[in-house]
């Protein structure tokens, strides 16, 4: 897919080239941009090359005024093939498109935009929120621009700054959900906050000081970290972090004081902020739809075959196993959201027919839901429709008698990083757990409560002993009020402690990595230290070639773990046996 770009007259006002130039940055910083010119436009059949049906072509109502002559042509060709036109009015005289063939498209009227966010001649903001526009027209199965905002927050102390938030997201045209304003009196309150968490697009965490005693705020948040809700934190009044249980990343994104909230101005500005980063925060995951595209992939090899690029469709085709007689073969139509999946993405499969099953896939469902009996139309998650066909084509995954073992810590570094490092931890969690191992990890705080919840979410039953946690009695006053609940969870093993903190640490890695049992160690993340000696994943790396244990360094995730992958580029036999194909994979 392409935007066509049409722009060609530079002679006018400053905050028309301001504006444009905007919005074509933000653009080609995330799409193919096909520039039209008056030249171009001389020679219809080069242009006729570029569109294709799921293009969006961006004009600019001043821009054409007095140049229509050169592009009714383009625009007729364009509305003949029934591509998305998205015109633009930068002042309010020009709302409507200069051209007849196109003048009942409604333009995107940057006077009102600005007006309604107290932006009075920002005309880069408004800018960028066009350009996020256009980006959301571009992924309509990743980002989804009306996607529901949950605002989860405390009332106590709260409610007043999160009504505020509110009601200006729902003035700008957000949908956002907050429960004191959308659950009618006599209503099942929390039926209906868990049934709006499943569907929100964004999390908003609305971390005030007394946020973090509330066990429904501390539900949400788990659900939304665990379910890879994109969430926005955001700490009010220096709200405390050290006594969260689970941390989203390692700081928060925004932070502001109660009475921020209070000014109208303030509020406009605090609005923009969140605003930017939600965006970024949802198209920073357009990379997880080409992951889970080569994973496939890879399982399937020829069972998997694109039908619909832009709808991320898919035909998947296998022998049918286990019968005596002969039968028809396996086959099943599969399409890949990032966004939440939605009614109308549900009603429109009349095309696709002759299927066993027409499967829609995201990585929030926490478990198959057939939602459509007659058609055999089902929702899952990604993960589970993987290891299932891994099972069917490679045969049932039995329990092994080997542990693999994570290891890593938040690295300093932007917040993006830190959420992809969580995102990297709770797939690579789940997958040692499916494939049948025991995993195996040090008594990190923030990572021990994210394995603890994946645990339960994967095992309905008690079944600790697939989790092991190592721990050095140096911390043992920090952590003997909760050893009876950590051994409730886990098999805890406690390592007797040294003189100091780094011998401490030693003597519990060396113990936690130098057995027979330790199939691999995985490496992500960690701090980067002035002294090498004194960065841990450099240790562990170290101690698991000493017993010949293989070394697997995860380096998308920032950190150590970047650093040491960029290092052994050219020498991974020194960590392992896999190809170097692999090895890049983790590193890259």
């Amino acid at each position: 897919m392409s935007i066509i770009f049409v722009f060609f007259n530079l002679n006018l006002d400053e905050k028309y080239k301001t504006f444009i130039n905007r919005v074509k940055e933000n653009l080609e910083n995330c799409e193919e941009i096909v520039l039209i010119n008056k030249k171009k436009l001389n020679n219809m059949n080069l242009i006729e090359q570029k569109l294709d049906d799921n293009s969006i072509v961006v004009i600019f109502n001043e821009d054409i005024i007095n140049n229509t002559s050169y592009i009714e042509d383009f625009l007729k060709l364009v509305v003949k093939r029934k591509i998305k036109i998205f015109p633009v009015a930068i002042d309010k005289e020009n709302r409507i498109p200069p051209v007849k063939i196109i003048n009942e498209i409604q333009s995107y009227d940057v006077y009102e935009q600005m007006r309604c966010r107290n932006l009075e001649g920002n005309y880069l903001a408004i800018a960028e929120i066009f350009a996020r526009k256009v980006i959301s027209e571009v992924h309509p199965l990743i980002y989804d621009k009306d996607g529901i905002i949950f605002i989860s927050h405390r009332r106590i102390d709260g409610e007043d700054i999160a009504a505020r938030l509110s009601d200006k997201l729902k003035l700008q045209g957000s949908r956002e959900f907050r429960d004191n304003n959308k659950i009618v009196v006599g209503e099942n309150a929390q039926k209906k906050i868990d049934e709006v968490l499943t569907k929100c697009d964004v999390f908003i965490f609305m971390h005030t000081p007394r946020a973090i005693t509330s066990e429904w705020v501390k539900k949400e948040l788990k659900y939304a970290i665990f379910h890879n809700i994109p969430i926005l934190w955001i700490r009010i009044d220096e709200a405390s972090i050290k006594d969260l249980e689970i941390i989203p990343t390692e700081k928060p994104h925004l932070e502001y004081k109660s009475i921020d909230f209070k000014n109208d101005d303030n509020l406009n500005n605090i609005v923009n902020e969140i605003k930017e980063n939600i965006f970024e925060l949802k198209y920073n995951k357009i990379s997880n739809i080409y992951d889970y595209d080569k994973a496939l992939k890879r399982l399937m090899t020829d069972n998997l075959v694109l039908l619909d690029k832009n709808q991320g469709i898919y035909k998947v085709e296998a022998t049918r196993k286990g019968y005596y007689y002969p039968q028809r073969n396996i086959k099943e139509y599969i399409q890949l959201f990032e966004r939440n999946i939605k009614e109308e993405d549900i009603n429109n499969k009349e095309e696709y027919r002759d299927y066993d099953s027409f499967i829609m896939l995201n990585d929030r469902i926490d478990k198959k839901e057939i939602i459509d009996k007659e058609k055999n139309i089902v929702k899952d998650n990604i993960k589970n429709f993987y290891y299932n066909w891994k099972n069917y084509l490679r045969g049932d995954l039995k329990m092994k008698n080997k542990e693999i073992i994570i290891s890593g810590a938040f690295p300093d570094g932007s917040e993006f990083t830190k959420r992809i490092l969580t995102e990297a931890l709770i797939i690579f969690a789940k997958a040692i757990l499916k494939n049948g191992y025991t995993l195996t990890f040090g008594a990190h705080p923030t990572f021990q409560e994210l394995f603890f919840e994946i645990y339960k979410e994967e095992y309905q039953i008690n079944n600790k002993s697939i989790l092991k946690m190592y721990i050095s009695k140096f911390f043992e006053k920090e952590y003997s009020k909760k050893k009876k609940e950590l051994k409730s969870k886990v098999q805890l093993y406690e390592v007797e402690q040294k003189e100091n903190l780094l011998e401490s640490l030693s003597l519990m890695r060396e113990e936690m990595i130098g057995r027979k049992e330790v199939g691999a160690l995985i490496c992500l993340g960690g701090k980067i230290k002035n002294d090498k000696k004194e960065e841990g994943i450099r240790e562990e790396i170290k101690i698991a070639r000493k017993y010949n244990i293989p070394v697997f360094i995860v380096g998308s995730v920032g950190g150590c773990s970047s650093v040491v992958a960029e290092e052994y580029k050219e020498a991974w036999c020194d960590l392992n046996n896999a190809s170097k194909d692999l090895n890049e994979e983790f590193r890259t």
